[in-house]
Order: structure tokens, then sequence, then C-alpha cells
């Protein structure tokens, strides 16, 4: 729940604010863009911070600051009057609101969890789903309804009401003493939430092939699909959708995901080599937009929807979850994922901002889309080089083998 409120009032809704930002102030498209840009570099800037504090203080208070914070920044946002305005609050959103996103619910995710982690995480992770599938059309409405500054203290008051009594009421950084972190398989063993509480420190992992490799590709992952979700909706208005269906296909993308999500997480387990998967959703994401790039029909927008889908769903925050805490450890995962949204943010700051200049400087996405499409392809052959490279801990046994082989 927690990472669907954030996912929703954020990533997923931030495209929707763009003409209405354009329409008051006169701005560029590239110029709105460049605040969601600023936005997603104090996230990645604060995720080291985070993580350190995630793995020193526990989740909890990681949560708390992020919910005071980020609550806050959204009624500064609805007092935007100027450009340098837009960009300064946009940037303290950013930075407040990853002390409430995937790096301390990941992390919580992975301390409780321990034979069905993957499962876990998958279920953890359609939260970003889930927020877009119900937040983006309530923000759409805010927004016809209250204009798009009272949307932005409506969603100040959403989030607190939600997350707080969350923190405050549900959520503890550890499981109880001699807990099975609720994931015992069934007729296996009890299994202490200390178990799999090991792992490299970030110094250690830093030092292999492995890390650099996986790092890159998420980044450019991150460049090409952040560029897209903030884009997505005006790119379905630039070819003759309305509005209302525009904001609904992102909202059905995200939903449909859900499922794919999970079945993600059901099969993760199974296999060791998870940079294989990483590799295979580039490649199906690659070929989604090549077809958008082709033909915008209807049957056309129907087949890149359901490719896309099919890759959204399967990665993201979840693949990288598993792929770090399988490839690094538990023991230190929010630090080391913390530092790895660093590299992330570098393609997230330049891929919103570049896809809209292009916007600006052609009239249409079709340049926009060819990057993209160059981006998801160069990532995939980055998770095929990790699939050669030598593992940074022992590769962990199939989970069906090991529930078997449990005395």
């Amino acid at each position: 729940m927690g990472v669907g409120v954030v996912n929703g009032v954020s990533f997923w809704s931030f495209g929707l604010f763009i003409e209405p930002l354009e329409e008051q102030f006169g701005w560029s498209r590239a110029a709105v863009s460049l605040g969601v840009s600023l936005s997603l570099l104090t996230a990645g800037i604060a995720g080291p911070i985070v993580g350190r504090l995630v793995d020193r203080k526990g989740p909890r208070l990681s949560l708390f600051i992020g919910i005071a914070g980020t609550a806050g920044t959204y009624l500064l946002l609805a007092t935007t009057e100027a450009q340098w305005q837009w960009y300064l609050f946009m940037a303290l959103n950013g930075g407040f609101r990853t002390f409430i996103f995937l790096v301390p619910f990941m992390a919580l995710t992975s301390r409780w969890f321990v034979r069905r982690r993957s499962v876990a995480i998958a279920i953890t992770g359609t939260g970003l789903m889930v927020g877009a599938v119900v937040l983006v059309p309530i923000v759409r409405i805010l927004i016809d309804a209250l204009a798009w500054d009272g949307a932005f203290v409506a969603i100040s008051i959403v989030l607190a009401a939600i997350l707080l009594p969350l923190v405050l009421v549900v959520i503890r950084n550890d499981p109880p003493p001699g807990a099975d972190a609720v994931a015992r398989p069934e007729g296996g063993p009890r299994v202490p939430a200390s178990v799999g509480r090991t792992g490299l420190t970030l110094g250690q992992a830093m030092r292999t092939g492995l890390f650099w490799a996986v790092t890159l590709g998420f980044t450019l992952y991150a460049f090409a699909m952040v560029s897209w979700i903030v884009h997505s909706v005006p790119f379905y208005e630039s070819v003759g959708i309305s509005p209302g269906w525009a904001a609904g296909l992102t909202s059905m993308t995200a939903g449909f995901a859900i499922f794919s999500r999970l079945g993600a997480g059901l099969l993760a387990d199974r296999f060791r080599k998870l940079e294989y998967g990483g590799a295979l959703i580039n490649l199906i994401i690659a070929v989604a937009f090549a077809i958008l790039l082709v033909d915008t029909s209807p049957v056309a927008i129907a087949v890149f929807l359901t490719l896309f889908v099919i890759s959204f769903g399967s990665g993201g925050a979840m693949l990288q979850a598993l792929v770090l805490t399988r490839s690094f450890g538990v023991a230190h995962f929010a630090t080391i994922y913390g530092v790895v949204t660093v590299a992330e943010t570098v393609g997230m700051l330049i891929g919103p901002t570049a896809s809209g200049a292009i916007f600006d400087a052609t009239g249409e996405y079709d340049w926009a889309i060819v990057m993209v499409l160059a981006v998801f392809g160069c990532a995939g052959l980055l998770f095929l080089l990790a699939t050669r490279l030598p593992p940074a801990l022992p590769a962990p046994v199939p989970q069906r083998l090991s529930s078997e082989a449990a005395p």
C-alpha cells in the first residue's frame, strides 16, 4: 500500500501536470519536464542517505521523516508561481519522497521474508502498479475539479492520511524473535528471520564487475522507462487520444502489469541467473517501441501495450531488488540499493528532459521513441554481459530443490 500511494501520486501522475502548467505559465514542455528530472535527481542523491539510515536504524524512522517531508513539499508545490519555485519544490519533494519509497519498503520486505523472498518482493512491487491503477484517475479528476494547485493540496492530505497510520500501527522494523518471517513453504521447516541476513558490504560489492554491469543496466532501463512514464500521457494525446482515455490507458497498463509481476515473482526463485530475465525484459520492451514507432493505430497501440505490460511488470524495482539481494546478500542491501539509485538517477534526470526537448524541437515524439528503443536495447546487452561475469556470492539452490532437501 505504501509503495502504491507514493508511486501513484508521483511517477505515474507527474505527466498529468505537464499541460496544465504549460497553459497557466506558458512554460515549454522541456522546462516542465526539467522539474520532474530534478525531483528524480534529488531522489537519487538521497538514496545512499536513506539506505544507510535504514540499515542502521530500521525502515520506520525513514518512513516517519518521509511522510512529514513529502506531504509538506506537496503543499509547497501548490504555491508555485515561478519556474525557480517549481524546480526547488520538485527537488525537495524528490529528496523526501525517497524516505518513503522503494529503499525502505524493499529493505523491510527482505528483512521479513526469507524462503519466498521473490514472491514477497513481487507482491510489494505490485504496489507500483496498484497505485497507478487507483490514483492516476483520481489525480486526473482532482486536477479537473480543483486545478493543478488544488490537486497538490489534496495529494498532500491523502498521502499523510494513509501512510501515517500504516507506519504507526502496522509496520515494524524486524519480525519478532523466533519468527519464521511469514515465508515458510508448505511442509518445510521454520526459518529464523536471521537466516540470509549476511552479504557483501558496499565496498566489497563495488569491487566486482557484476555490480557495475547490473548498475549500468538498471541505469539505462531507468532512463528509458521514466522518460516514457512521464511522457506517456502527452504522447497518447499527441496521436489523437483524449486526455481521459490517455490517463485511462496509463492506468490500465499498470493494472494488467500486476499479473505479470506476480507471475515473475513465482518463477524467479526457481532460476539461478536472473540477469537473463533482465536481458529478455529489455528486448521485449525494445520490440514494443519499434512497433509504436511504425504505427500508432488502435491495433498497434494494443500490441504495444501487451508487450509493454509483460516486460514492465516483470522488471523494474522487483528485478532490481531480487538481483541485488541474490548477488550481494541482505546484510547491507539498503545501502547498496541506495547507491545504485544514484547511478539510476543519471538516467532518470536525462530521460524525461531529453524527450521533452525532442518534442519541443520536432513537435512529435518519434525521435524520442527511437532514443528509448535504443537505450532499452543497450540495457539488454549489459544484462547479457552480467551473465558471463563471476558471481559475487555462491549461487542459491533453486526453490523447489531447497524445499525438497529440507530435513
